[in-house]
């Protein structure tokens, strides 16, 4: 594929502008939808959501090739092994970097999330999320997630094609 051909096609952006409403619409209510059910995660608390999710792309980030393609084999239930998340851990400074938040306030979430048995800290202050964290629960709150984010990428993709539908 040529590197300036999008991956939307090469209409994409007229596309987009024929059916801006549309367009906004679709992906604003997936964004929407999928917010609420992340917040109900952390119980409204919408920074400790910001630290797990930012700690859970930073952990498992290097173990993903390109097209998400898994650079180390999963585990047998489709989980990364704890050793190779804690390998690529963060300090509390690194993630108060990557999300704005102020230092002692990722310290203090990071401990409730350890609390609550999703992220662990190492000796060394690294933190990782924990594979163990991926409860029936939690993969079946993945599961509607990814069969939302398809449908809606399906309903954005027809409303490209079809101008004014």
């Amino acid at each position: 594929m040529d590197s300036t051909e999008s991956p939307c096609g090469n209409e994409f952006d007229a596309a987009f502008d024929r059916n801006f409403a549309l367009a906004g619409f679709i992906v604003n209510r997936f964004l929407v939808h999928h917010l609420l059910r992340m917040a109900r995660q952390t119980n409204g608390d919408f920074e400790s959501l910001v630290i797990w999710s930012s700690l859970a792309l930073q952990n498992t980030a290097s173990l993903l090739g390109p097209g998400a393609r898994p650079l180390t084999p999963l585990q047998p239930d489709g989980t990364f092994p704890d050793a190779l998340l804690r390998a690529n851990g963060l300090r509390a400074s690194d993630l108060a970097q990557i999300t704005g938040i102020p230092r002692e306030t990722v310290r203090r979430k990071l401990e409730r999330l350890m609390t609550s048995g999703r992220v662990k800290r190492h000796d060394d202050g690294r933190w990782h999320v924990c594979a163990a964290a991926m409860t029936a629960e939690m993969r079946d709150f993945m599961r509607e997630t990814a069969r939302n984010f398809c449908e809606t990428a399906h309903l954005l993709q027809d409303a490209m094609k079809n101008p004014g539908a």
